[in-house]
């Protein structure tokens, strides 16, 4: 496998465990490379790998200094560089490659997750295994029905949420959201 060096970073790798949270590891200092496959961080102990294709988002969430945040579904790794434009650089070179129904699947999640909320779920162990996410995804979406008033704050649908879906379906929302009550 021939490596390619990017950048010297500091970088930390936030693993995301559905039952137990999360777990924030050290800022580490290291080097940064690719590979045809693999997103390749090394410290001075250890190599770790983010194969490419499980990459779900790639976003800046610091501009000064530039940090990315490089998202899979159980890996999330934030690095910071000295060279922003290496950075961004490799960020613009890796958007194509990050799985493009990963976004459809979210959407068509956040239905469902209300689908569920409407039922009386709310456990977000449940959430995730029923919607098979992980859940730093779950929490997203849960964040997602209440930044979008999806639920009112007593915790009922409420009528942007019922547009979501066909008047059948409303209807059998409403229902179940009646019966739960």
């Amino acid at each position: 496998m021939e490596l390619y060096k990017i950048e010297d970073i500091n970088f930390s790798i936030n693993h995301d465990l559905v039952s137990e949270g999360s777990i924030n590891l050290i800022l580490k200092e290291g080097e940064l490379f690719l590979s045809l496959k693999n997103i390749v961080l090394k410290d001075k102990k250890r190599w770790y790998d983010l194969p490419i294709k499980e990459v779900e988002n790639i976003e800046v969430i610091c501009e000064n200094p530039t940090k990315l945040r490089f998202q899979s579904p159980s890996v999330e790794v934030i690095v910071t560089g000295k060279y922003a434009e290496r950075l961004l650089a490799l960020r613009h070179f890796l958007m194509p490659y990050i799985h493009p129904k990963r976004k459809e699947k979210m959407k068509d999640s956040l239905k469902n997750l209300v689908k569920f909320w409407s039922l009386g779920v709310r456990d977000l162990t449940a959430f995730a295994n029923l919607l098979q996410l992980t859940s730093l995804e779950t929490r997203k979406l849960i964040t997602s029905i209440k930044e979008e008033k999806l639920i009112d704050e007593e915790g009922k649908l409420t009528e942007k949420a019922y547009d979501m879906f066909s008047p059948n379906e409303r209807e059998l929302l409403k229902s179940l959201e009646e019966i739960n009550g």
